[in-house]
């Protein structure tokens, strides 16, 4: 486990004698050092445990002020808030033992359109109860602008949310997955297999929104890391693990 959390290891190679798993590190994490706990059982039949301190190091995050329109506040209840989140939680809570992709992720949106909020941004709402940090990537784009996947999975949801507008999410196995909000247009439904660059929905301005864009987000486990992460340094591609895996 991890400062607590278990971990999910999936077998490298058809001999089953490597593992790998992702750890993933909640961005709201105080910096200092967090134990990594492993046991296993050695081919000759003995159950080792050992320990790693982990140093997690603080992040150069910048803090943002959101101002929402009073239209948007007043349909934005804590029970319309606290349930919308229970939805998703439990959506991405289901964990999916294969790996779904074999090629670092791509990019959801065209690179001609740039990131408007990067992840981790620390933020205050004008409504209360919405989150203190930014929770994936912002790109902005004019309405109607392509979305499309990033890599192969399963959509497991696709439904209008009162905070995320328009919304997508999908299942690319091993307890990954990738949330796009505020779409003015959905074109997938839940239980339709996509491929990379199969058009998930078009960028728009619904829900909790103060201007066209697409909000690009990522879970591990139920952990929201950076997206870019899997586009710059893609922590694990095809059968063999990249160097920053765990063994």
């Amino acid at each position: 486990d991890w400062n607590g959390q278990p971990l999910i290891f999936t077998a490298i190679g058809d001999d089953g004698l490597r593992q790998f798993a992702f750890v993933p590190v909640d961005s709201l994490l105080e910096p200092g050092q967090y134990p990594l706990n492993l046991g296993y059982i050695t081919t000759r039949g003995d159950f080792v445990q050992r320990a790693w301190p982990v140093q997690v190091e603080s992040g150069p995050y910048d803090y943002q002020e959101i101002v929402v329109s009073e239209d948007k506040a007043a349909v934005l209840t804590p029970d319309v808030v606290v349930a919308e989140r229970e939805r998703v939680v439990e959506t991405w809570s289901q964990i999916t033992p294969s790996v779904f992709w074999e090629e670092p992720f791509e990019r959801p949106i065209d690179t001609d359109y740039p990131t408007t909020s990067p992840f981790g941004t620390r933020r205050t709402y004008s409504v209360a109860d919405i989150g203190n940090f930014h929770a994936g990537q912002d790109f902005g784009a004019p309405e109607g602008t392509l979305i499309t996947a990033p890599a192969p999975g399963m959509v497991v949801l696709a439904e209008p949310l009162a905070v995320r507008g328009n919304a997508v999410i999908i299942d690319h196995g091993r307890g990954v997955f990738t949330g796009y909000w505020h779409m003015s247009e959905r074109k997938v439904e839940p239980g339709m297999w996509v491929n990379t660059g199969d058009v998930l929905g078009l960028v728009g301005n619904t829900g909790l929104s103060t201007g066209a864009h697409l909000h690009w987000e990522l879970r591990i486990n139920g952990v929201a890391v950076d997206p870019m992460q899997f586009i710059d340094e893609p922590p694990f591609v095809g059968p063999e693990p990249a160097a920053t895996a765990a063994p």
